[in-house]
């Protein structure tokens, strides 16, 4: 069994998707159980969204635990980015796992994602030059990938080219401009070296170890379930126009109230008003779109607290009805709403693109949840679906 330890929910189901692309039986889970029989088992952490300590304690007993697990390699799924607290995890998973060094290929070139000079790249632009820039959380600065990673004395933090020999004992980030590179780091990685990064990287280590991508069935129907509930939590510029499209559309858009952003008023009768706004577009129109649509606020806690406040919301509604389609974006947006109704593991059904993963809740079999990372769109067979469609994908 392969395990993946990733610092967000929509990284897991990223990855999932992947395994289901390369012929694997996959699982999410948010804590490492007895009972997995998979071919790739992933932790699904929240680690991003948590502080450095928290990351790396949180990390560490997850590695020390897959002690117990038989399992061929780990993977550290990482931000594609290199948001979040990526070297004081390698650091708790090297220490834990007793595993020598560390190579980082945070890289998609299919995307445009491209690490050349030491500077990360999205589509030939400087990645501090893109909306990237502009993350409530994880502003980024800069676009050279040593001080993004940041330093540490318990390591040293280099970036080598593709061919090049890892140093041992350090933390290495293998730059890459084209799937060829990525091919050629995975050809590098050997039992003492702890392979982390994005996902492109993780679909070269499998076919590096014997994997073959299957060829999508594009005849097979997708026939979603009657009542769909959409909840968009990212900040990205994309996502705030698909919203305002979907108002002009007619579509049932229910905003956090104003009173409730900005932490004004009875905080129980706003979230109460807002739930009953969307169980209202829900009986009328069997579904309903979620939206913060604010400003971005990039005060500590902010966007922390808009993501409890939309969980609780969710929370309230699947309370008083039944929704068959649950919809969400963001990682750290879907771990606070399933965390907050407790479901914790999820056998994956279908990848409707990449990056978008439809699961089934183990804890609620009549509940699919389907989730997407922030930065992508939403495909138009999910966004512009309408009640009993028969889709192909």
């Amino acid at each position: 069994m392969i395990v993946v330890i990733a610092d967000d929910f929509t990284g897991a189901a990223e990855l999932g998707g992947l395994g289901l692309r390369y012929g694997m039986s996959v699982e999410i889970e948010t804590e490492i159980t007895d009972d997995c029989k998979v071919d790739l088992l992933i932790i699904a952490t929240d680690t991003r969204s948590m502080s450095k300590k928290q990351a790396s304690q949180e990390t560490f007993k997850i590695s020390k635990a897959l002690e117990n697990v038989e399992l061929d390699w780990i993977y550290k799924k990482t931000d594609s980015v290199m948001r979040g607290h990526i070297l004081d995890e390698l650091i708790a998973i090297l220490i834990a796992s007793n595993l020598k060094q560390a190579l980082l290929v945070p890289a998609n070139p299919s995307f445009g994602r491209t690490i050349s000079n030491g500077k990360y790249y999205i589509n030939e632009k400087p990645l501090h030059q893109t909306g990237f820039s502009e993350d409530p959380e994880f502003a980024l600065s800069s676009s050279d990938v040593l001080e993004l990673l940041g330093t540490s004395e318990k390591v040293k933090t280099v970036v080598i080219n593709p061919g090049e020999d890892i140093p041992k004992g350090s933390i290495a980030i293998g730059q890459a401009c084209g799937y060829s590179d990525l091919k050629t780091w995975a050809k590098t990685v050997d039992k003492e070296t702890l392979p982390a990064g994005a996902a492109e990287f993780f679909a070269a280590l499998l076919e590096s170890n014997g994997f073959t991508s299957k060829e999508a069935n594009t005849c097979e129907p997708l026939i979603l379930g009657e009542v769909k509930l959409y909840v968009c939590g990212s900040s990205f510029a994309q996502s705030k126009y698909a919203i305002e499209r979907a108002k002009k559309e007619g579509k049932p858009v229910c905003e956090m109230p104003d009173d409730l952003f900005n932490n004004k008023g009875s905080q129980h009768e706003l979230l109460e008003n807002w739930t009953l706004e969307v169980l209202n577009a829900i009986e009328k129109n069997k579904s309903a779109i979620v939206a913060i649509n604010k400003p971005i606020v990039s005060k500590p806690g902010f966007s922390k607290r808009l993501r409890e406040l939309t969980a609780q919301l969710i929370e309230g509604v699947l309370s008083k009805t039944v929704v068959n389609e649950l919809f969400i974006e963001g990682g750290a947006t879907t771990s606070s709403i399933v965390g907050k109704i407790n479901y914790k593991k999820f056998l994956l059904l279908s990848e409707l693109a990449p990056g978008v993963i439809r699961m089934r809740v183990e804890e609620d079999p009549g509940v699919n949840i389907t989730i997407k990372p922030g930065s992508y769109a939403w495909p138009d067979i999910i966004w512009n679906q309408k009640s009993n469609d028969k889709i192909l994908y």
